[in-house]
């Protein structure tokens, strides 16, 4: 079982690969396994199916764009629900990373406020 040091260090790192566009390895995708299975949130779930995804494509050399960030500077609790129902209405998962990463970005805000 992961402390919650080693499941925000393994979440930041394995976010940030995904973000960079940097690539991502067998144990990227154990780590993702694990933390998706502890925690079972809906946005860890994505980050493996996404690091799956990913692997598969450095194996067939598809090179991938930058994924697209939203150009949001200040996350708004309206900005996450509008996101939220965008992707609970198309299902696209292009649409749940970026809610689950506008979701991220404000609870960071939130925590840093206190």
């Amino acid at each position: 079982m992961l402390s919650r040091a080693e499941e925000v260090a393994l979440i930041s790192g394995l976010t940030r690969k995904l973000t960079e566009n940097e690539e991502v390895t067998e144990v990227d995708l154990r780590s993702a396994g694990t933390v998706a299975e502890a925690t079972g949130r809906t946005e860890h779930r994505v980050m493996y199916s996404e690091i799956k995804t990913r692997l598969r494509e450095q194996a067939e050399g598809i090179v991938r764009a930058a994924p697209k960030q939203p150009a949001i500077e200040v996350v708004t609790v309206a900005d996450v629900e509008i996101a939220r129902l965008a992707a609970k209405k198309s299902g696209r998962i292009e649409d749940i990373v970026i809610y689950s990463r506008l979701k991220q970005l404000y609870a960071q805000k939130e925590d840093s406020a206190k």
